[in-house]
């Protein structure tokens, strides 16, 4: 039912007013978000956040590692047209020795530009100084080294170069590995220097955070900031950081290279990844890197998710991200399409969780009389539609709605036996219903009445 139909214009006028006296301009966006003013007061004290926030997407990068997932340049260059016409402008697009050509890559470079010529287009993980030159021949002018940090004699454990060598029936034990974190560093030091001479702009990623410590992390940003690197990012590859650790170490890395961005990479092992990632940006990091519905797979988890987090900055805090949230819904279902895996049920502003509910008549109703009571942020926030459903809470109006969506017209005494009749139905089938099964049910209790 609607509104009009329960109160009267008085009623609502009243209910209405009463309602936004409680929400400060600075904390709601009617028909977006309604959200705590304890966020701005405790989470936005002065210099707790930079004025923006940058989100670097890099889902079409880590697509790549999924099981099963392969696409095509042209489903490539069109999921990265959404996220460029989506305001999403900073896009890590996939690795080196991953099978890209340099025709690949400048197509998505010409792309990117015709979009929006402020886009900013990264590739990763260049370990030679022709890769360097690749970079800079496909038109690419940001590529980001990754290093991970000291790990003494353990270090054999994770270089690619044991396990290449071990293939090629080759002895990796003549392989020289650094003496100390001041050598380690310096093979850091010679890639961003290859990367410079090419003319490339080069991020420098520091892995393995949960390995660290302040002293490395400080001697890593001084030595990168130094070298002319444009940002160090600091990432936590096996989610063994929480909100606190990430916070510190981004205090650590910006006293240590005051004059360059730091930013974030985590992942959501336990659940955190975007409050650890939150919580990097309120210690000073002015970049995230996120991924669409979170894709990654391994053993630390997903990503921050690209919608989540740029929802949570926008709404809980009030940073500009400069990003079109209604555009979030239709780009996660294009990355559904890619990967072929659904968008998680569960996935914050985004998921089935949210966007369908059963619920009780008070809750319904109250949706329609207004959505941001018990929801913070609205289906149409992130260009999606709510829906209800049948469940054993859902009352004889939310059954009543049903109906009417259905286009039936079902006498007021028959609509509690027909959502009887779901309910008995939905026990056997263990699943919601289709619109065509609850159809067939109000028919038949129709013709029994």
């Amino acid at each position: 039912m609607q509104p009009e139909e329960i109160f009267t214009a008085d009623e609502i006028r009243t209910m209405r007013d009463t309602l936004q006296s409680y929400r400060p301009a600075d904390c709601y966006a009617q028909g977006k978000w309604m959200v705590s003013p304890l966020n701005r007061q405790w989470g936005t004290r002065p210099g707790a956040f930079p004025g923006r926030v940058d989100l670097r997407d890099i889902s079409m990068r880590t697509m790549e590692q999924m099981p099963g997932v392969v696409n095509s340049p042209e489903e490539r260059l069109e999921y990265l047209c959404e996220l460029i016409s989506a305001g999403v402008l900073h896009v890590a697009t996939s690795c080196f020795r991953r099978g890209h050509s340099v025709q690949t890559m400048r197509a998505e470079i010409e792309a990117a530009r015709r979009i929006d010529p402020a886009s900013r287009l990264m590739y990763g993980n260049p370990v030679r100084a022709q890769e360097m030159q690749l970079a800079a021949e496909s038109g690419y002018g940001l590529v980001q080294i990754w290093n991970a940090t000291y790990l003494g004699k353990a270090m054999p454990a994770s270089a690619g170069a044991v396990y290449h060598r071990v293939w090629q029936g080759r002895d990796w034990r003549d392989l020289r590995f650094p003496a100390d974190a001041t050598e380690h560093i310096g093979r850091a030091r010679r890639l961003v220097a290859a990367g410079r001479e090419c003319g490339l702009q080069v991020s420098a990623l520091v892995n393995l955070i949960t390995y660290t410590n302040e002293d490395y992390i400080a001697e890593f940003c001084k030595a990168m900031a130094g070298d002319g690197a444009c940002e160090v990012i600091l990432a936590d590859s096996s989610g063994g950081c929480g909100p606190e650790a990430i916070a510190r170490l981004v205090q650590v890395a910006r006293a240590a290279a005051p004059d360059i961005p730091i930013g974030v990479h985590t992942h959501n092992l336990f659940g955190l990844a975007v409050a650890t990632s939150l919580a990097g940006a309120r210690a000073g990091a002015q970049i995230i890197e996120v991924s669409v519905n979170g894709y990654e797979v391994g053993p630390a988890g997903v990503q921050a998710s690209l919608a989540s987090t740029a929802a949570a900055l926008e709404a809980l805090y009030g940073v500009s991200t400069d990003i079109d949230l209604s555009r979030m819904y239709s780009i996660a279902q294009r990355g559904a399409k890619l990967t072929g895996i659904a968008i998680p049920w569960n996935e914050p502003i985004l998921g089935s969780a949210i966007l369908e509910t059963a619920g009780a008549d008070e809750y319904e109703q109250e949706a329609r009389f207004d959505p941001l009571i018990h929801s913070a942020v609205t289906a149409a926030l992130s260009g999606a539609v709510r829906s209800s459903g049948i469940g054993i809470t859902t009352g004889p109006l939310g059954m009543q709605e049903k109906l009417n969506e259905l286009g039936l017209q079902i006498d007021k005494p028959l609509v509690e036996p027909i959502l009887k009749a779901c309910l008995d139905l939905m026990l056997q089938v263990r699943r919601p219903l289709a619109d065509e099964e609850i159809r067939g049910l109000a028919r038949a209790v129709k013709d029994r009445e």
